[in-house]
């Protein structure tokens, strides 16, 4: 692939997405659906304070929904 190619130095930062796409850890689990669906990611950073502290991904979320729905099925 030609940007790959001897000579041409790339760096993260020729292929990364802006603006970055990142969930606070106490965001609403709407709020997280809504984004995933409106954006191609799978996967999307979980920060604390500004840091990175994981990462949550559309299984996740579905898995989540999945089991709140099982659980209010049972009530």
């Amino acid at each position: 692939r030609p940007e790959f190619a001897l000579g041409k130095k790339k760096t993260v930062e020729d292929f990364m997405t802006r603006p970055a796409v990142y969930f606070d850890e106490d965001e609403s689990l709407e709020d997280i659906c809504k984004c995933l669906l409106e954006v191609t990611f799978r996967r999307v950073p979980v920060t604390k304070e500004g840091k990175v502290v994981g990462i949550v991904s559309r299984p996740d979320v579905l898995k989540c929904i999945q089991g709140q729905m099982g659980r209010e099925a049972n009530v």
